[in-house]
C-alpha cells in the first residue's frame, strides 16, 4: 500500500521525533541540581530582636528538623549546603477578642532573613526572608513555649525551600 520509502521515511521521522521529546524531559532551568549535596552546615543564627535567646531557640529548630527529616546529613564545617540566617522580627499580637473585649489567642509571628548556598551553585539556592506564625490560647500562653512552636514552623518552611529547589 505505501510504498518502501514512505514506511522508512515515517519511521526515521518517528524514531527522531521520540529522541527530540526525550531530550527536552531532561531539560532544567536551574544553574545547578543539588542530587550529589549530601550535607548541611547550619551557622550561628543571629538575633535582630529583643528577645533573649531566640537565636538558638531557632537554630535548635533548624538543626532538629534537619535530623528528623534525614535528606541532608548535619556537620559542622565543610557542608554541601551552608545556612546563615538572622531573626528579623519576633511579635505577640492579640489575635482575638471574646464579647467583653478580652484577649482570647495570640498571633505569635516570627521573621527570619537567611541565605542557602550550595557548594558549586552559581547563585544562592535561597536568598530571602522567611516568615511564619502561630496562634496560641491566652489563658494557658507560654511565650517560651510559642517562641519553640513558631520556630519549628519557620524551620519546617526552610526546609521546604530547599528541597523545593532541587
Amino acid at each position: 500500500m505505501y510504498s518502501k520509502t514512505l514506511r522508512i521515511n515515517i519511521i526515521l521521522f518517528v524514531l527522531i521525533f521520540i529522541g527530540i521529546s526525550q531530550g527536552c524531559i531532561y531539560y532544567t532551568f536551574q544553574s545547578g541540581s543539588l542530587t550529589n549535596l549530601k550535607t548541611i552546615v547550619i551557622k550561628p543564627v543571629k538575633n535582630n530582636t529583643l528577645q533573649y535567646g531566640l537565636e538558638s531557640i531557632v537554630e535548635s529548630a533548624l538543626k532538629s528538623g534537619f535530623v528528623k527529616d534525614g535528606r541532608l546529613s548535619l556537620v559542622n564545617s565543610g557542608g554541601d549546603i551552608t545556612i546563615s540566617s538572622t531573626v528579623k522580627t519576633f511579635k505577640k499580637e492579640a489575635y482575638d477578642y471574646d464579647a467583653t473585649q478580652n484577649v482570647k489567642s495570640y498571633k505569635i509571628s516570627l521573621t527570619v532573613s537567611v541565605l542557602i548556598e550550595g557548594k558549586g551553585l552559581k547563585k544562592a539556592i535561597y536568598n530571602g526572608e522567611i516568615s511564619d506564625w502561630i496562634t496560641e490560647d491566652a489563658t494557658t500562653f507560654d511565650l517560651e513555649k510559642a517562641k519553640e512552636d513558631v520556630s519549628k514552623k519557620v524551620s519546617d518552611d526552610i526546609i521546604e525551600k530547599i528541597f523545593s529547589y532541587w
